[in-house]
């Protein structure tokens, strides 16, 4: 095991990590006065500033590199985003973690192969144990443990009587010393799971539980995650980097529960990438969503038409507009909305580039709404 001098948090899983990673990272800064930086699959974070993170293909040799400026910066400890598979394909290899957060699991199967990686190499385990892969995690680790729950009451740290409003959501937090209301001014129900790992951690690691609530009230989001921008006229503009099935129904469920109105999506899917996921996607959208329009997303080499061919093939009743521009379909979408209405630019997350044949070319959401008129 390679010793680092400063302790390792890893934060585990698929959907929310990067979410649950930024909100611990500001739960153990605020809390016990440390300077973290954080890795994730797409960023790394140091103060505030934002940096490229080391690149899949070398990901285990850059590694190194990036832990060794954050110590040098001062650095009292890392923060780790990781999947399944970055475990799997030995790329934190030799790597030991104080903590590991661990947050949405697929099946039991993939929480024994976590289990196993974790097993001599990480002395506190942080979990949920609402969920099957969560409990069968947490009966299989024999070291220190801390859970969280919504719906379970064994667990170390609950949330309930949960409250999601357009531009946050609200709950009770509760431990075994006391409850605390608390305001995370981030949308979209998923952030109470977030949170509750956040406040887990906390509580491990002795910050009374009003502090932790004062901590999350001040938390922002993250950028390309739940980013909402509200319109003056009413309805908004929500960017998100979903783009499998399961994110996307995910990220819908959430939106409807934003509006009142309809849910206009303009998304697409990766060229040269997951052909098998397209079809699925196609019906998820057409069965949540009100108004599509199927657009660019990373086409590589692929043509633009025949990725949205593909996205249709399971699509239902009205098929959704193809435009393949992006540019031009966040425009089209911005002519539907209406007072009330929230417009979804699904896939694209904080990405300012787009993949097109062999290139990266500039490509921001952002900068087109600000060119349409919508204040960011």
């Amino acid at each position: 095991m390679i010793d680092w001098g400063m302790p390792l948090t890893a934060v585990i899983g698929g959907a929310g990590k990067t979410c649950t990673a930024h909100l611990v990272r500001r739960m153990l800064e605020a809390g016990t006065d440390q300077k973290l930086g954080l890795i994730t699959t797409r960023h790394s974070y140091l103060d505030e500033k934002i940096l490229p993170a080391p690149q899949w293909s070398n990901w285990k040799e850059a590694l190194p590199t990036t832990l060794g400026s954050m110590k040098h910066a001062g650095c009292t400890g890392v923060i780790v985003a990781m999947t399944v598979p970055m475990l799997e394909a030995g790329l934190s290899e030799g790597l030991r973690f104080q903590t590991a957060v661990v947050t949405s699991l697929q099946d039991c199967v993939e929480a024994e192969r976590v289990c196993a990686f974790l097993a001599g190499r990480c002395e506190l385990l942080v979990c949920s144990v609402d969920d099957e892969e969560g409990r069968y995690l947490a009966g299989r680790w024999t070291g220190k443990r801390h859970t969280y729950a919504e719906k379970r009451q064994e667990a170390d740290i609950n949330g309930r009587n949960l409250r999601v409003l357009p531009d946050r959501i609200e709950f009770e937090a509760l431990t075994i010393e006391g409850i605390a209301r608390v305001r995370l001014p981030v949308p979209g129900g998923f952030g109470l799971y977030h949170s509750l790992a956040a406040l887990a951690v906390g509580h491990w690691f002795g910050i009374p539980l009003p502090r932790m609530a004062a901590i999350l009230g001040s938390a922002g989001g993250v950028a390309g995650r739940m980013e909402l921008h509200t319109l003056p006229k009413g309805g908004g503009v929500l960017i998100d980097s979903a783009c499998t099935p399961e994110q996307m129904e995910n990220l819908l469920l959430t939106a409807r529960e934003m509006v009142e109105g309809r849910l206009l999506l303009v998304c697409g899917a990766p060229g040269d990438r997951n052909r098998s996921e397209r079809k699925p996607l196609g019906e998820v959208i057409s069965r949540m969503a009100d108004r599509v329009i199927l657009t660019a997303d990373d086409p590589r080499t692929e043509p633009v038409e025949e990725i949205c061919r593909d996205i249709r093939a399971g699509m239902t009743g009205r098929k959704g507009t193809v435009l393949p521009d992006r540019e031009k379909a966040i425009r089209r979408a911005l002519q539907w909305l209406e007072p009330g209405d929230l417009l979804i630019l699904a896939g694209r997350g904080d990405r300012d580039t787009m993949l097109v044949g062999e290139e990266e070319v500039a490509f921001d959401e952002r900068t087109v709404l600000r060119k349409a008129g919508v204040p960011i």
